[in-house]
């Protein structure tokens, strides 16, 4: 596989610049709603008992907001459309329930120039101190 590197300015910029199909959102919202009534944890997400270690998250209001920016216009490009469901999946705080789209995997994002993370304790007893290094 070819790899290719540019600026994330750039990365960002196009995906920023892909268009909304309102019709084809909407149909994603109601197949993900239909789909995610089978989810069997939907009321201990929605209502989570006290010790459950991430707040609550109530799948159909997220979709309803979603369904919501999409009609009024604040969600205007694919690129957000799919990163407000996929913060809505983050909320569930389970690996098993995902939900793969495509814009959100077209570019990797990182940082070449950041090397190396270390931690050094100066005298081997104080909590250590966190470094990481440059590579130009």
């Amino acid at each position: 596989m070819t790899q290719y590197h540019i600026d994330a300015s750039i990365a960002y910029a196009c995906l920023q610049s892909v268009p909304l199909d309102k019709t084809n959102a909407t149909a994603i919202l109601d197949g993900l709603a239909a789909f995610w009534t089978f989810h069997s944890t939907q009321a201990w997400l929605k209502d989570p008992p006290p010790a459950y270690p991430v707040p609550g998250v109530d799948l159909v209001d997220g979709l309803m907001s979603i369904r919501g920016g999409v009609e009024n216009g604040t969600i205007s490009g694919e690129y957000q459309f799919q990163s407000a469901i996929q913060n809505l999946i983050n909320q569930v705080a389970d690996g098993h329930f995902t939900y793969k789209m495509d814009l959100l995997n077209v570019f990797t994002f990182d940082h070449h120039a950041i090397g190396a993370v270390v931690a050094v304790s100066e005298d081997g007893i104080s909590l250590p101190l966190s470094y990481y290094t440059f590579s130009e």
